[in-house]
């Protein structure tokens, strides 16, 4: 560290001390105590630009979590919706093959029944082949909401799991920081006060 090696520089220059002259030695010690002020405040000015760097991370984060919750809330809707289409799609589909059969049946009986059968059951079929596509449109464009909701899902866990790497991070830098301020005010105390021990 530039700090220790400015500490240890300093002892060896006040281990010859005899050789220089007690003012010269007076300027260097301020000359030294003035750099480590300047390194402080420096210390101090990334402190604060990594906390603020840590309040829009957090910040960031809080969005994020936000939008998932919502994006999840969605996806449940979207599902649910997705399984009520499909049971009442299902419901009716049954419901008209049971008419059909019915109606089919009942005119089997009749004199014209062959013609009368084909014509009906074209209609009918047309009528549920109609129905079936209009609910199979229905279900594919929820199918297709759910799907790209899921993708925004992943989309947004991915994000969010930066930002707690990145958060990882500046925490751990921080605590760097800290202790290398840590470091640089116990050097400062022991050049302004030589009994000072750590």
């Amino acid at each position: 560290m530039n700090f220790r090696r400015i500490l240890s520089k300093s002892s060896l220059k006040s281990s010859s001390s005899s050789e220089k002259s007690q003012p010269e030695e007076v300027i260097k010690l301020q000359s030294e105590i003035e750099l480590l002020k300047q390194t402080i405040d420096s210390l101090k000015v990334s402190i604060e630009s990594r906390d603020a760097a840590i309040g829009t991370l957090a910040r960031e984060k809080e969005k994020i979590y936000v939008e998932l919750k919502s994006a999840q809330r969605t996806n449940r809707n979207l599902h649910q919706q997705l399984v009520d289409e499909r049971d009442i799609h299902s419901k009716e589909k049954d419901f008209l093959i049971n008419e059909i059969k019915r109606l089919t049946k009942r005119n089997e009986n009749e004199t014209n029944a062959q013609d009368n059968r084909d014509q009906f059951e074209d209609q009918v079929k047309s009528a549920i082949s109609d129905e079936l596509k209009a609910r199979d449109e229905v279900i594919c464009n929820i199918g297709a909401k759910y799907l790209k909701i899921k993708s925004s899902k992943t989309l947004f866990q991915k994000k969010f799991e930066k930002l707690q790497a990145q958060n990882k991070k500046v925490i751990i830098d921080i605590n760097y920081l800290h202790f290398l301020y840590l470091d640089v005010l116990v050097a400062r105390d022991t050049k302004e006060n030589p009994t000072y021990k750590r």
